[in-house]
Order: structure tokens, then C-alpha cells, then sequence
């Protein structure tokens, strides 16, 4: 699907397949700050492959692209014995603030929704309030305390008026 960030400027946004890996690698090859977040994306691009491989193997993943180049990855990785989902969002440092990672989520939390989850979490550290404050316009909200290794999880409970 073809959308507009901020500027006007065109975007798509595609469920990721297998064949779309080594255009993400190239995303992820030049994404910065590589590993500052929890680790991921991992600091090793040897170690990157794998971890993609096992998004694509556990989840769903979704990208946002520009002129055929990926901006963006999200990949929902739902747990269906218990209809919840962890949700991972990364955005190329170049295409930050202009709304994609926003279009990436909502379009997550539809096939959230589809697939009859009920809840989606992610982790965050405490200090990056940027992905904080986006994650809270999201509508996830914070639970439970600070875990042992300074991450804070977010929680969304969907509903039909999440992520609309």
C-alpha cells in the first residue's frame, strides 16, 4: 500500500517475505546506532542475519519502502496460546520523525487484530524517550517495575479502537 510521511513524500508499506532479507541486511548495514537499543539491531552484522532469519521464522514482519530501498522494519511476533504478541519497530536513522514508524504500527496492530490477539508488549529502555513518547502516542502504556537489566515494558491492549 502507497502512503504520504509528513513532507508529502511517498512510501510503501509490504508483509516482508524471505526474498526481502538481504535488501533488510542493506537496511540494517547502514542503520545507526546499531545495537544501541537493548542490542538490536545486533552491533555484528554476521550476527544480524540470524536475527532477521529468526523475525521472519517466529513473526510477522512488515517494511516500509522507498523507492524500492527499505526504510523500515516491524515484526509482530505473536504467541497464540495466550493471544498476545511482542511488537519490534526499527526505522533507517534518514526517515526518522516523518511518521513511517507510526504507519508500520498501526499497520501491526491491524493484523494484531486480525489474527485475534489481544495484546501487544515491547520493551524500551527507560532513557530513550523518544521511542517512549511514540510508543505512548501508539497507545502503549507502561507495567510492571524496571527488570534487573534497566528495560520498562509497554504493554497495548487491543481493541477495536487501537490502532485505527
Amino acid at each position: 500500500m502507497r502512503f504520504h510521511d509528513k513532507s508529502g513524500q511517498p512510501f510503501g508499506i509490504k508483509p516482508g517475505c524471505e526474498d526481502d532479507i538481504d535488501r533488510l541486511m542493506e537496511m540494517y548495514a547502514q542503520f545507526h546506532p546499531r545495537g544501541h537499543y537493548q542490542g538490536l539491531p545486533p552491533l555484528n552484522l554476521q550476527a544480524c542475519l540470524p536475527w532477521i532469519k529468526h523475525l521472519f521464522k517466529k513473526g510477522e514482519n512488515f517494511l516500509a519502502l522507498r523507492d524500492e530501498r527499505i526504510v523500515g522494519h516491524a515484526a509482530l511476533l505473536p504467541d497464540f496460546t495466550i493471544r498476545d504478541g511482542e511488537y519490534l519497530v526499527f526505522i533507517h536513522q534518514d526517515h526518522r520523525g516523518q511518521g513511517i514508524g507510526t504507519f508500520l504500527t498501526h499497520w501491526a496492530l491491524e493484523q494484531a487484530k486480525y489474527h485475534s490477539l489481544t495484546t501487544l508488549w515491547l520493551t524500551v529502555e527507560p532513557h530513550n524517550f523518544i521511542a517512549i513518547r511514540f510508543y505512548q502516542k501508539c497507545g502503549f502504556h507502561f507495567c510492571g517495575q524496571m527488570d534487573f537489566i534497566g528495560e520498562r515494558k509497554m504493554i497495548l491492549h487491543l481493541s477495536a479502537g487501537n490502532g485505527s
